[in-house]
């Protein structure tokens, strides 16, 4: 960052994980880590729950189990809700 602007901007500077940061920079940065996070770990919950459906159809199906299809509204469904998704799988597993 350009001296000139951090005077001109009167905003406290810091040296950040990715060079000279202000405040407001700093904090939007973290912003996006968290939610990036959050989409990755949705994306990985829902890459297990595809391929264990996936992987087990063939028992399920011969049980007599119907098993789901997800569609893309589940997926993203299940992506950004994924805590909801979680507990429910800790609730069934529990009972």
């Amino acid at each position: 960052m350009d001296i000139g602007i951090a005077i001109w901007s009167k905003k406290k500077v810091f040296q950040g994980r990715f060079g000279f940061l202000n405040s407001c920079s700093y904090i939007y940065h973290r912003k996006i880590k968290v939610m990036l996070y959050y989409i990755i770990i949705g994306s990985i919950i829902m890459f297990f729950i595809e391929f264990s459906n996936e992987k087990y159809r063939d028992e399920l199906e011969f049980e007599g189990v119907k098993v789901p299809k997800f569609t893309w509204f589940d997926r993203l469904f299940n992506i950004f809700l994924w805590p909801i998704t979680v507990l429910l799988f800790i609730k069934n597993f529990i009972n």
